[in-house]
């Protein structure tokens, strides 16, 4: 019933309890002092025009649980839907994982450890990316111990051609050790050991 309103719910409770509308309203007229036409509570089921009190008090009344979901399960099942069709499914990496698609390969390198100084950025996943004769790297929001863990890693050549610099390109939050890891040598002809910041700060 869940992708029914709340109006269409309550019409179809009284069916099945073989009570009038006109019943309803008396009740409510009762609980609350307040005059409750028939014809007020038709035109208020029809318009679905309920605060959350009166819903409380109108399944009270009908002997039904009340429940209040801002994404109900009839959403979430089309959400669902959607993610599926799209192949989208979440999935939690825990190890080194290789995935190609369109020429591009990418390397996916997981946190190595089950808890950081840093409580969520250094949770970062790393992807080494490689198009061509090209490299890319892009290194999430990794602070310092996780760059440091990226020094002593043995999964992938630490040198590419081009690094999003971690964490916005904050200085403090960045490693030089890292960022001289990362650069290639010798310069390539026409794209060169570029450094791409991107940054929302000093």
């Amino acid at each position: 019933m869940q992708d029914l309103t709340f109006g269409e719910q309550v019409k179809i409770i009284l069916s099945r309890k073989d009570m009038t509308i006109k019943e309803l309203a008396r009740k409510i007229e009762g609980r609350t002092g307040k005059k409750m036409s028939r014809q007020n509570m038709t035109q208020r089921l029809g318009r679905d025009n309920f605060q959350e009190r009166d819903m409380r008090m109108i399944a009270e009344i009908l002997g039904c649980p009340f429940y209040l979901n801002i994404l109900d399960d009839s959403m979430q099942a089309e959400k669902a839907g959607d993610e599926a069709e799209a192949g989208q499914k979440p999935e939690l990496v825990t190890e080194t994982r290789k995935i190609s698609f369109d020429g591009v390969e990418c390397l996916i390198y997981p946190p190595q450890q089950q808890e950081y100084k840093e409580e969520d950025n250094d949770f970062s996943l790393v992807i080494s990316m490689t198009y061509g004769e090209q490299r890319f790297l892009f290194a999430g929001d990794c602070e310092k111990e996780r760059l440091k863990e990226l020094l002593e890693q043995t999964e992938f050549e630490l040198q590419h051609d081009l690094l999003k610099v971690p964490h916005h390109g904050r200085k403090e939050k960045n490693s030089e050790e890292f960022l001289e890891a990362v650069q290639n040598n010798p310069v390539l002809e026409g794209w060169g050991n570029k450094i791409v910041v991107i940054s929302d700060g000093e």
